[in-house]
């Protein structure tokens, strides 16, 4: 018919190409002519070159100096749009398609989520992100790829036990590709400070590449949190304002969790105070209030380290804080406790009270380094772990809950206390559940042997607080 092959329509179910003409008249398409890219031939990417493991996540950590649609209510069950991936090998569509099947034994997307109840918000939030943002879908799409390839050959890898399996390359090229976006498009905010529809792609390109560096080796997953963070202190009050009605706190409410945690534990200072949260969060349930109170604990802590000021005022400024704490309540509204599950609403609200708990006992070491009232803190702490134990371990002839209830601080925090050797082994174990060692072996081989440093420290006497050991440099990270 002498007419130009249209191509670019491709579907879950056909992953052969076919041209719109055949595809409108539902016949097959067969031709002899082997298609091509139209256009100059393309330069070699860059990120095509295989980097040294983790080498694409060095990050600088200074902060730097019109709303989007709401997201599409796309659905879940399809996966993304067909044109955000017409051009996807078949391998990358079988990846994309395994992450968003929730039938699968070893399912995605539950290793995120506090319960089945999150799961499906989840995935139309992914597929809305990728219709609303399609100049950013390539990016986003490299940091699910990288984190799809590197969970299923963690959790379906021939590798025994708890070894690590094989790197793939693939992987990496993929997490190196997001990362350069995500610099890229951090350099323009730099210069144009942009609103809200300039602020939601990075951050939630951020989130896929500091989840697959939590998959990998958890090295660098807060530096590139606190890049991202940065990116936010650029924009105006009113922007962020703007951003709360279009889903913008959804997406930085993991990263100030995790920022807020590790400067907790470092005596560093946040780059945001959580935001007031209305209703249950899918990562950090409702504990948003509770962490609010947290970034207070960050900044009187900071003045009481052994190089800051350590005033009276601060101590009052202290146990304001800490009365504080102490009164605060979870609050589960109507609505979100008729949607969940009793199993959900018990996993988020124990949630909630171990994290209370650990930040109590935080406080209490401020106030008292070790050897100084070990009674209180050894109780306060047994408290912690038996809560974490009941949550997070199978009893027996049970399953284990496939949720994240992001438990590493409380987790460190209790653990600090223990002096008895075989309380000591014991909780090494524990620590194999909180941190799914299978998907996280990195991060937890990194927190246990902080762990053990804080333990020879104490055996040979160390009377301060813990927190100031984390200047010894050994890297580790919490979230």
């Amino acid at each position: 018919m002498k007419e130009k092959c249209v191509y670019g329509l491709i579907t879950f179910d056909n992953q052969n190409p076919a041209c719109s003409r055949c595809a409108k008249l539902a016949r097959p398409c067969i031709t002899s002519r082997i298609k091509r890219t139209i256009g100059r031939p393309r330069k070699a990417d860059a990120t095509l070159v295989l980097p040294r493991a983790c080498q694409e996540f060095v990050w600088c950590t200074r902060t730097p100096s019109s709303p989007p649609p709401k997201l599409s209510q796309a659905d879940p069950a399809s996966g993304p749009s067909n044109p955000v991936l017409a051009h996807r090998s078949s391998a990358e569509l079988s990846l994309l398609l395994a992450l968003f099947d929730r039938n699968r034994p070893t399912n995605f997307i539950d290793r995120f989520v506090l319960g089945p109840s999150f799961a499906e918000a989840e995935l139309r939030e992914i597929c809305g992100m990728l219709v609303t943002f399609p100049e950013a879908a390539e990016s986003l799409l490299s940091g699910l790829l990288a984190c799809s390839r590197r969970f299923f050959a963690l959790v379906e890898g021939t590798t025994g036990g708890n070894r690590e399996p094989r790197r793939d390359g693939e992987e990496y090229r993929y997490s190196a590709k997001a990362a350069k976006e995500l610099r890229e498009r951090g350099e323009r905010n730099e210069k144009r400070r942009g609103g809200v529809m300039d602020l939601l792609p990075p951050l939630v390109i951020a989130l896929g590449i500091m989840t697959f560096d939590l998959l990998d080796s958890g090295l660098h997953a807060h530096s590139i949190c606190r890049y991202a963070l940065g990116l936010v202190s650029s924009s105006s009050a009113s922007s962020l304002e703007t951003g709360r009605s279009v889903g913008l706190d959804s997406q930085m409410l993991p990263l100030i969790h995790m920022d807020t945690c590790n400067c907790l534990v470092r005596r560093q200072i946040p780059l945001h105070r959580l935001p007031s949260v209305q209703k249950v969060d899918r990562y950090i349930g409702l504990c948003g209030s509770l962490f609010s109170l947290l970034y207070d604990v960050c900044h009187v802590s900071r003045k009481l380290s052994p190089g800051g000021a350590g005033r009276q005022e601060d101590y009052d400024e202290l146990g304001r804080v800490e009365t504080a704490v102490r009164h605060w309540r979870p609050e589960m509204s109507e609505e979100d406790a008729a949607r969940l599950t009793p199993r959900d609403i018990d996993g988020i609200m124990t949630q909630a009270s171990v994290h209370q708990k650990a930040v109590l006992l935080f406080i209490h070491r401020i106030h008292f380094g070790f050897g100084d009232e070990d009674y209180v803190a050894t109780h306060m702490a047994a408290s912690v772990l038996d809560d974490l134990e009941r949550l997070c371990c199978p009893r027996e002839g049970e399953e284990p809950l496939p949720f994240e209830y992001r438990m590493s601080l409380p987790f460190l925090v209790a653990a600090a206390e223990l002096q008895d050797k075989v309380q000591r082994v014991q909780v090494l174990g524990l620590l194999d559940w909180i941190l799914w060692k299978r998907m996280y072996h990195g991060v937890g081989r990194l927190l246990e042997r902080f762990i053990l440093h804080v333990w020879e420290a104490r055996d040979h006497g160390w009377r301060g607080h813990w927190a100031d050991l984390t200047e010894d440099r050994l890297p580790f990270v919490l979230f």
